[in-house]
């Protein structure tokens, strides 16, 4: 006869599960907050061509950030990413967080 054995994942609201998950509360929208910083990093004209990217499409910071005239913003598509998962998450409980808390 086969044994049977309980295992705890993150995939669920056991006594594991991950502090991302669960309905909306402080304690979730805390954990979610600390990894959904977006940095900007500048960019110059020369670097966004060098990325393969149009600096035609491209953001141009201001001068008033402090990083001086012509430069893009730049950012970790992983933290792009992250902001995104966040946003749907709101957008599911958008009777909790209202349907334009996170502009998508």
């Amino acid at each position: 006869m086969a044994e049977h054995k309980a295992i705890y994942a993150t995939l669920g609201l056991g006594p594991n599960a991950s502090e991302f998950r669960g309905k909306p509360s402080p304690e979730v929208d805390a954990a979610w907050d600390r990894v959904t910083q977006t940095y900007l990093y500048p960019m110059t004209k020369e670097e966004v061509i060098k990325m393969g990217n149009d600096p035609e499409y491209a953001v141009l910071m201001p001068e008033e950030m402090g990083f001086g005239k012509g430069h893009y913003a730049g950012f970790a598509d992983v933290e792009h990413k992250i902001h995104c998962l966040d946003v749907l998450r709101k957008e599911i409980y958008s009777d909790y967080y209202g349907e334009k808390k996170s502009p998508l």
